[in-house]
């Protein structure tokens, strides 16, 4: 037994999170970008510093509120910050190494996610390796303020998974593991309100279980108290936030309907990585690639016979309703921007699209062939990840990635200052 769940679980999580460090080692070398990543490394260290005990305050104070005030509550990722003061105060390659570490534990979360699927190893692994050199995911590793979404694929894939244990045998443990993780998730991002969304899903969807069954009633119960709970302490930090109403509703309907391209943008990057910008606004984004892109997968989906329609449907809920939130922004029209990290989330839908289609499904490792064009695949992505990472060494070298890629920004990436900061 120890050697099966060695061979299925250890073993694998250790190449995955080997591959990680191998990649992007080389950020440990990197300075600020000055795109928010300054003002929370100071910041963090100096609360720190001043009160250790600060970073319980972040649950009930917004400790952001010189970056995004009023609008945000994500004290997970602010105590994230506070906690690297102690591998290092006065080195910001102690801030990289904790986001490499984090890149590996969510490519980890997702390749259990893909086992505990009941897809097969093999495949499992080699979706988790794609997950993990994708180039798209440099932002992620490469830029400090990234580790924000990674904190909350973390949370949200291990709550999920506690979820899938859950509904299969119904144990206490893991019950309150996916409401730990939940509540993880919602201190992390507004985003881990998807995941109620996603779990109903994937009970009624993929599980189908009839409406009102015993498992949805003490879930709901779980999910009642989570929101409960994150609603009061986020009302008590966010003394100014903004009320919902009715206008506010229709003016963030409206903004998912205006920036609903970007599905299709996002699609493009994740199939075709190729010159990605720092700074990806709807104008200088393109689009074509994301056609291409749907239209290769939808072809790969309705050519396998054993594609299942219910798994093809969450994967793909799953892979839109994470990237919703960042569709209601207060930004729209073609000089809105969408950043690359924010698609750490979705991605797993797009890997259990994969995972449904008949060349995953029947994938051996004795078939030379797949395996030398996937391992090119992979090995072609890691070096437009790893150069693509070098994008974020510097102030400059990101803003003129920003100038070059997203010449028609509302925002001139020339007028900030730039400075070799270490």
């Amino acid at each position: 037994m120890l050697v099966s769940y060695l061979k299925k679980y250890i073993f694998p999580c250790l190449l995955i999170t080997s591959l990680s460090f191998l990649l992007y080692f080389h950020v440990l070398n990197f300075s600020y970008t000055h795109m928010d990543d300054a003002s929370l490394v100071i910041d963090s260290l100096r609360q720190f510093a001043a009160n250790p005990f600060s970073i319980f305050h972040v649950f009930i104070k917004n400790t952001l509120a010189d970056l995004w005030p009023q609008l945000y509550y994500r004290p997970v990722f602010a105590a994230s910050f506070m906690l690297n003061s102690v591998l290092g105060t006065n080195y910001l390659s102690g801030f990289y190494l904790v986001n490499i570490l984090l890149h590996a534990v969510a490519a980890c979360s997702v390749y259990i996610l893909l086992v505990r699927l009941r897809y097969a190893g093999l495949p499992s692994l080699l979706l988790s390796l794609f997950y993990v050199i994708h180039p798209i995911m440099a932002s992620n590793v490469a830029w400090l303020p990234g580790r924000c979404d990674t904190l909350l694929t973390i949370f949200s894939v291990l709550s999920f998974i506690a979820l899938i244990n859950f509904t299969e045998k119904t144990k206490l443990t893991d019950y309150f593991l996916h409401l730990f993780f939940l509540m993880l998730a919602l201190f992390t991002k507004e985003s881990g309100l998807c995941l109620i969304v996603a779990s109903l899903l994937y009970v009624h969807l993929v599980l189908k279980r009839k409406w009102f069954c015993f498992e949805e009633n003490v879930l709901v119960a779980g999910w009642l108290f989570a929101l409960t709970l994150w609603i009061l302490m986020r009302h008590m930090a966010l003394e100014d936030h903004p009320p919902v109403n009715a206008a506010r509703v229709y003016a963030m309907l409206q903004s998912m309907m205006m920036n609903s391209i970007v599905l299709l943008q996002y699609l493009g990057r994740i199939f075709f990585p190729f010159h990605l910008s720092v700074w990806p606004t709807i104008q200088d984004s393109p689009w074509l690639t994301g056609v291409i892109a749907f239209a290769l997968l939808a072809t790969a989906l309705f050519l396998s016979k054993e594609a299942r329609p219910d798994r093809v449907l969450f994967g793909t809920a799953w892979f839109v309703l994470f990237l919703m939130p960042t569709l209601t922004g207060p930004h729209t029209g073609p000089a809105a921007c969408f950043f690359n990290y924010r698609v750490c989330l979705s991605m797993p839908g797009i890997l259990i699209l994969l995972a449904e289609t008949d060349v995953m499904k029947h994938f051996h490792i004795k078939k030379k062939l797949p395996i030398f064009l996937i391992s090119c695949v992979l090995l072609f992505y890691s070096l437009i990840a790893a150069e693509h990472s070098y994008d974020y060494r510097n102030s400059a070298a990101f803003w003129n990635n920003a100038r070059a890629t997203a010449p028609h920004s509302w925002r001139e990436p020339y007028s900030l200052p730039v400075r070799p900061d270490h």
